[in-house]
């Protein structure tokens, strides 16, 4: 069991609208890696944001349901890179490197 607050992170392959949908429903933040699954957006209805912090899950099947708002965090520990969403959009709440320290010790 996580103590309460701490991010869920999980191992590749468990990202889905659906899921990240659920998990901010339920008020769980998380860490969770980017697999090659995942296609994300920049931009969104004019919304621009700074590639490489913000993006958008929102695949053609959901596009009735509204768009979610993750940033994107690129780690540097792994070979190659790791990229990681959270749904925590503040780096002051969350840096890059307690990001990718929480998913390594997952």
């Amino acid at each position: 069991m996580l103590p309460t607050g701490s991010p869920l992170t999980a191992d590749a392959g468990f990202i889905s609208y659906e899921l990240c949908a659920e998990l901010l429903r339920r008020s769980v933040h998380f860490v969770l890696p980017v697999g090659g699954n995942i296609t994300l957006l920049t931009e969104v209805g004019g919304t621009h944001e700074v590639v490489g912090e913000t993006v958008y899950l929102w695949p053609d099947k959901r596009q009735k349901q509204p768009p979610i708002r993750l940033r994107l965090i690129q780690t540097t520990t792994g070979k190659p890179p790791v990229y990681l969403l959270t749904d925590i959009l503040d780096p002051a709440q969350l840096s890059d490197a307690d990001a990718a320290e929480l998913y390594r010790r997952r």
